[in-house]
């Protein structure tokens, strides 16, 4: 059973990791800091204890056991990434700087989204700024999505079969079924106040300036570090690395890929704002460019219209029409409105949310409501930080149960489908384990998962 339960759970297990590493340092922030300890290294690629500590801590406060075992696990994990980003570095595995900040981007959107959206919630929680949370988590962050490709790439032929889900599940025992906890599926329609006219000008006609200066010498990428409203690339003068077509809205797409290396564009609209677009350099179906953008600002008049609309979807929707057809029709929150308003799981990936995973307010309504029924148009802190009103509609309520093929295929597809991907992946290891530089911390010796790292141990020369 536990086995299971830990299959089932993997992907939330491994956020958590990834989440305990990404608060390293933020327990026991008022105590003397010491001078860090390499416990293990793949490659060139060390494991601090601080990592293991952190990660164990979160771990534990989560439900897993106080005990030696929790340690053992996650340094198998950590070994297993450093493995993983071994692997990359060898073969010449490259991350940009763009998915570096989408992802940080993501992942502090999420946490930021757990206390309520308040950064000052979150400098208290922590102990540090978002701003400065980011540039510690950095190279954690490159070297997670390096380690992901190459996992990417080892599990992309393991498929699973209808089949073989429903002889996966045949094959628990009865009194061994995994409980699902209370969980949810909802929908959501999403009205974003509009800018208004004169301040979209003003706007428009300050990036003209600033485009204008650029024109008559003054450096982009000054003018940039000061102006521009993307946090994200304002550090780096603009810069937003190598990019696709699929990797940017339309309307920026549409320009950026029409200009010559060096030229720079007209004011460009985009659902973000407005942009000045300078590509740098052109590579097959990718370009290099950087941009400075300027978001217009929403006044409570331009949220009080956003509220009236809100209330006129609201009555719409009670009037019968279909909730999801107008999600996708109407929804300002683009990914949610192309599933027609479902919101996806960003945990495990799917459309049902456990009670811990719900906004606490949230939760309460839900709790009241019944299957069909939708909110009253309610404001809250998108994951930009901006304010809007939504709609929920709640589409399905599962009561804590044991797991069956009906109500929890894709559940029991996923548990399925990891451990299929698990025995892919231990051969890759032990594949590669082999001439691999490994140091492990004797203290772990007796760890049962560890016994393949330590047997590929590389020796120390002996000295004549």
């Amino acid at each position: 059973m536990k086995k299971l339960r830990y299959i089932l759970m993997s992907n939330k297990v491994i956020l958590s990791l990834i989440s305990a590493c990404l608060a390293l340092n933020s327990f026991g922030q008022n105590e003397p800091v010491l001078v860090d300890e390499v416990i293990a290294v793949v490659g060139k690629n060390a494991i601090f204890k601080s990592d293991i500590d952190a990660s164990v801590t979160q771990l534990q406060m989560q439900g897993a056991p106080k005990d030696f075992s929790t340690s053992c696990y996650v340094l198998q994990e950590r070994l297993f990434e450093k493995l993983l980003v071994h692997k990359a570095e060898v073969d010449s595995v490259e991350v940009s700087d763009q998915e570096i900040d989408d992802a940080i981007n993501r992942r502090m959107d999420y946490m930021l989204m757990s206390l309520g959206g308040s950064e000052k919630d979150f400098l208290k929680y922590y102990g540090k700024s978002v701003l400065q949370f980011k540039k510690e988590i950095r190279g954690t962050v490159a070297d997670n999505i390096l380690g992901q490709k190459v996992k990417g790439e080892i599990t992309r032929s393991v498929t699973i079969s209808p089949n073989e889900v429903m002889n996966y599940f045949n094959a628990i025992p009865g009194d061994s079924l995994p409980v699902v906890p209370e969980s949810y599926k909802i929908a959501q329609l999403v009205v974003k106040a509009k800018p208004n006219a004169y301040e979209k000008k003003r706007v428009e006609k300050k990036l003209n300036d600033i485009r204008n200066r650029i024109i008559n010498g003054t450096d982009f990428g000054l003018m940039a570090g000061i102006h521009s409203d993307d946090p994200g690339s304002r550090q780096r003068d603009g810069d937003l690395g190598f990019l696709s077509r699929n990797q940017l809205v339309p309307e920026f797409s549409a320009v950026a890929f029409q200009l010559q290396p060096g030229e720079i564009s007209e004011v460009v609209e985009s659902p973000f704002g407005f942009h000045i677009i300078q590509v740098i350099e052109k590579k097959g179906n990718l370009i290099h460019a950087r941009h400075i953008l300027k978001s217009p600002a929403i006044y409570e008049s331009d949220m009080e219209k956003a509220r009236q609309r809100a209330d006129s979807i609201s009555q719409v929707i009670k009037s019968g029409v279909d909730f999801n057809k107008l999600a996708s029709d109407l929804s300002d929150d683009e990914a949610s409105k192309v599933n027609g308003g479902v919101v996806r799981n960003q945990q495990t990936g799917g459309d049902y949310f456990e009670v811990e995973e719900l906004e606490q307010n949230l939760y309460i309504k839900l709790q009241s409501m019944n299957e069909g029924e939708i909110t009253k148009p309610e404001i809250f802190n998108m994951l930009d930080n901006s304010r809007a009103y939504r709609i929920i509609y709640l589409m399905d309520k599962l009561d804590f149960h044991l797991a069956n093929i009906d109500s929890d295929y894709d559940r029991i597809k996923s548990a399925a489908l990891a451990k299929k991907q698990e025995k892919e992946l231990k051969k890759w290891i032990n594949a590669h384990l082999e001439g691999t530089y490994i140091k492990l911390p004797e203290s772990y010796k007796d760890c049962l998962g560890l016994s393949v790292w330590f047997s590929n141990e590389t020796k120390p020369i002996s000295q004549k």
